[in-house]
């Protein structure tokens, strides 16, 4: 086998079977749930009302509003007799629930044994007539099988080959024609190149081999657009045949212009839905804060929103549509004005439950795992941890994974460091570049656990969740913070890389808002455990494996810092030098916003460990094995504290 870092795939690995299963349950039931529910509603609906018109005589809605007032009524008297609001406000939330359910029957019999004589009696038929409207079965299952269908024509565009959705955790660079158009309009020497049939795709590196494709894109490929195109004209056509046209005057039979304006104007406002998911370069990207179920209701109300007014626009053709197919009746007009309003709001409101849901952190991530991989034993969990983390490069996992075999305690840190630099290494190459194999393999699937595993151990939302990851022995736990040292480490080495290759385009990489949730959720689980293990006194911490950490977790805050600095940098035109710690909130504020919150986090982590051991009085010895820099850095952070000033 190649120990190329930059081959990191050639069969189906544990991590991608877990990810498979794990984002495929998601998605088959967000698609299925609503559907179903609907069904299971109309049934209980029809039985209900079926059984009681039969005992009540066709007084359903008598009987209902006879409950509702006699519940009311008692229900206020009893809180009324409440000593306290307190005690009122309790008693109003037991009675909420059962105090319905018991009046009724009572309910039932007064309507059947006197109303319903008295109306026999006088011959009367006022309150029979009250009845709601039963909705057949056939309607109900038809809406259904086209909610089904038009679901699955969102689900595609996050699961399969052609999918389009990402949640990426490594930088993005410009996809190669983008890239190529912006040299060409900028740049006249670029322009020139490309008239004389020259192009310089690739990155040329001092020894003269090309330097691999970017591992993704900000814009999906121009052939899984047109997938996409397809996959939504074809469920919109097959939506239609199933749902709207059966309820309308002609239905599916014959060639009339309004059959072919109703789906005319379904294909358009499908696919006008899908346009906006590639308007730019991190429309199709995933955010966790914006799009998780924690993230806030304000948050997902103008993201709702927005993508509402955004596909909105959609229902403005119907009037040109229904124009060119000569329909101008304005009851034709009104079917087709509904058909684009409810597929709207279909697809707006599918999409963004689908998007909270990959997004939010498990409850018991442990368990997810053990239901995915059918293999709940911790080998099988710490391997699926490693190869997500290292994006499914073997290679890295093991050496991770492996045991440390210096017995002198000072070696044993630099062991720990040497292994850590060596893996920062390897990952900033695994999140730069790929190989020709990365593609068939699964990538919105992997994003997505990857962020479930970060997110579980050391999300913010998460007070508790260090503790359930500790569950395992320590053993097992030390590769899982190698990991995610590693990981934003890479982060940080990637950013120096990617903004420092003169040749290639290195101002046009960005990062997407998933690699900067994943670095900050690892960042934050990393330090929540190393200060677990150092937190008794000096005797008992010094016999922790986790404590061997320290310098290797300190170096991946310092590389992934760093190369934080440098893209700030890079993005504001500023030559790299170093920024003092007074400076650097300054720097992140007016170039780079997003990442103030990821600065913000390694600054309080970096801070808090230095802080830790200096109190143990030790700092000197746990730090020999790192260099000059390494230790300024420390030092400025520790003079930060003593001068926040």
């Amino acid at each position: 086998m190649t120990t190329d870092p930059r081959i990191s795939r050639r069969a189906i690995t544990t991590s991608q079977l877990v990810a498979l299963s794990y984002t495929y349950r998601i998605v088959l039931w967000i698609l299925f749930a609503g559907p179903l529910l609907m069904l299971a509603t109309q049934l209980i609906y029809m039985l209900s009302f079926f059984f009681l018109d039969a005992i009540t005589n066709q007084h359903t809605i008598v009987t209902l509003l006879a409950t509702a007032a006699t519940s009311y009524k008692i229900q206020n008297q009893i809180v009324k007799a409440a000593p306290t609001e307190a005690q009122a406000n309790e008693t109003a939330k037991k009675l909420q629930y059962w105090l319905p359910a018991m009046m009724l029957f009572p309910c039932i019999l007064f309507v059947r044994y006197i109303v319903t004589p008295v109306e026999r009696v006088l011959q009367v038929k006022t309150m029979s007539i009250l009845s709601l409207p039963i909705v057949p079965f056939a309607v109900t299952l038809q809406v259904a099988i086209g909610s089904v269908l038009l679901g699955c024509s969102i689900c595609a565009r996050y699961i399969g080959p052609p999918s389009i959705v990402r949640c990426s955790s490594s930088p993005l660079a410009m996809h190669p024609v983008a890239a190529t158009i912006r040299s060409v309009t900028t740049n006249k020497e670029a322009l020139l190149r490309v008239l004389a049939g020259k192009s310089q795709d690739t990155a040329v590196d001092k020894k003269g081999d090309q330097t691999p494709p970017p591992r993704r894109f900000q814009w999906p490929k121009l052939r899984y657009g047109f997938s996409q195109m397809i996959i939504t004209i074809v469920f919109s056509i097959a939506a239609t045949f199933t749902s709207v046209l059966p309820l309308t005057h002609d239905g599916i039979h014959g060639d009339t212009p309004m059959k072919n304006a109703i789906i005319t104007v379904a294909i358009v406002t499908n696919l006008a839905h899908l346009f906006q998911a590639t308007l730019d370069g991190t429309s199709h990207e995933l955010n966790p804060l914006r799009h998780g179920i924690k993230s806030g209701w304000e948050a997902k109300f103008w993201s709702v929103s927005d993508s509402y007014f955004r596909s909105f626009w959609a229902p403005g053709i119907v009037i040109l549509v229904v124009s060119y197919f000569g329909t101008t009746d304005w009851k034709d007009m009104l079917i087709c004005i509904l058909t684009a309003i409810v597929m709207t709001v279909h697809a707006i409101v599918f999409d963004s439950i689908l998007k909270a849901s990959l997004c939010a952190t498990p409850p018991d991530i442990m368990k997810s795992i053990e239901v995915s991989a059918s293999d709940g034993s911790p080998e099988v969990f710490l391997c699926v941890v490693l190869q997500s983390l290292c994006h499914s490069n073997n290679e890295l996992a093991k050496n991770l994974s492996n045991i440390s075999t210096t017995a002198i305690w000072l070696d044993l840190e630099k062991e720990e460091k040497k292994r850590n630099e060596l893996a920062i290494s390897t990952m900033a190459t695994a999140l730069l570049y790929k190989s020709p194999l990365d593609e068939s393999g699964p990538h919105l699937e992997e994003d997505v656990l990857r962020y479930a595993l970060v997110s579980s151990i050391g999300s913010w939302s998460c007070d508790g969740g260090v503790e359930e990851w500790k569950s395992l022995k320590e053993p097992y736990f030390v590769p899982i913070c190698r990991g995610l040292c590693a990981y934003f480490g890479g982060l940080g080495e990637a950013l120096v890389q990617c903004t420092s290759d003169k040749q290639s385009l290195s101002d046009q990489w960005l990062l997407p808002p998933g690699s900067v949730v994943v670095a900050e959720c690892s960042v934050q689980g990393a330090t929540h455990c190393l200060l677990s293990a150092i937190s008794s006194n000096i005797s008992t911490w010094r016999n922790s494996h986790l404590a061997t950490l320290v310098p290797a977790l300190l170096t991946s805050l310092f590389r992934l810092e760093t190369g934080m600095l440098r893209y700030a940098q890079k993005i504001g035109q500023i030559p790299p030098k170093d920024v003092p710690e007074s400076e650097k909130i300054s720097l992140f504020r007016n170039y780079c916003p997003q990442l103030l919150a990821l600065f913000s986090m390694v600054n309080r982590c970096s801070r808090n460990i230095l802080q830790k051991i200096s109190q143990e009085t030790r700092r000197s010895e746990v730090l020999a094995c790192c260099d000059r820099e390494m230790l300024q850095w420390c030092d400025a952070k520790l003079d930060s504290i003593e001068h926040p000033g």
